[in-house]
């Protein structure tokens, strides 16, 4: 496995898949629209949007990126949950349910999410990198 490196293609590709993340929670934000399609589970709650809109802009990082990206992506979604848990804590009050006033109850609540989140995360960086493999490959031979 090679040693992990951070080039510009890389940082290019994190940069943009981080846009294409903010450009679609400014989009939902201005449209005033319900985009929460939330699937419940015993194991918590989670949104195929979010996960469709992450799957898409990690593949875009990816192909962009063309290798090495994986590692990035799931270092963006882990900062994006880290940045979600700190605020849910934040804005916590005492009327608020148990479970959302600890660092350990929020992370249960949201498991779920995050975990598919991350895979879907790295599934969408992986299959944007070999896009870009194949594209480049095809493009040798032609």
């Amino acid at each position: 496995m090679p040693a992990f490196r951070l080039d510009t293609r890389t940082l290019t590709g994190g940069v943009v898949a981080l846009a294409l993340l903010l450009a679609f929670d400014l989009f939902a934000s201005l449209a005033d629209a319900d985009w929460s399609v939330e699937v419940r589970t015993p194991f918590g709650p989670f949104s195929v949007v979010t996960l469709a809109v992450t799957f898409v802009a990690m593949a875009v990082g990816g192909w962009v990126a063309r290798r090495g990206f994986t590692w990035v992506a799931l270092a963006l979604t882990a900062l994006t949950w880290v940045t979600v848990v700190v605020t849910l804590l934040a804005i916590a009050g005492p009327d608020s349910p148990a479970q959302m006033r600890s660092v350990g109850g929020v992370l249960r609540y949201n498991a779920t999410a995050i975990v598919l989140g991350l895979a879907t995360a790295w599934l969408g960086a992986w299959v944007g990198q070999r896009l870009a493999q194949r594209r480049a490959t095809v493009s040798e031979h032609a």
